[in-house]
């Protein structure tokens, strides 16, 4: 019900809106879509490099690099429906946080949900 009350606010404010007004409110989702677009080819890389490195140092500001990074890949997996790869995203995301809670947490797990991510997310 919230949604769709949400939906016809939505349209309600889309009518009021003046022409140019419409314009930048259209230039702007355009400009998000390409900015997702433009991120989706470098988020599988940067999160296995990012893990990786927050693995091989332990160091917090690496393991909190992964963690962002893993972050904005899974709300981009959200965002195109891809619930498998947000799911392994979220597993990582747990294992990263254990790492920066707990630094002698094993970085087995880590290594294990890498190679869950490469099937499933690596080919969107």
């Amino acid at each position: 019900m919230k949604n769709i009350n949400l939906y016809k606010f939505t349209l309600l404010r889309l009518r009021q809106m003046e022409s140019n007004q419409l314009l930048i409110f259209i230039i702007l989702i355009l400009g998000f879509e390409s900015f997702f677009s433009s991120v989706k080819s470098e988020h599988f890389y940067d999160v296995n490099l990012l893990t990786n490195n927050c693995i091989k140092s332990r160091l917090l500001r690496d393991c909190r690099l992964a963690l962002t990074k893993s972050e904005a890949f899974q709300l981009y997996a959200v965002s195109k429906g891809r619930y498998d790869c947000q799911t392994r995203l979220i597993g990582l995301q747990s294992d990263l946080t254990m790492m920066i809670l707990n630094p002698s947490t094993k970085k087995q797990s880590a290594l294990v949900m890498l190679e869950d991510l490469k099937n499933s997310c690596n080919n969107f």
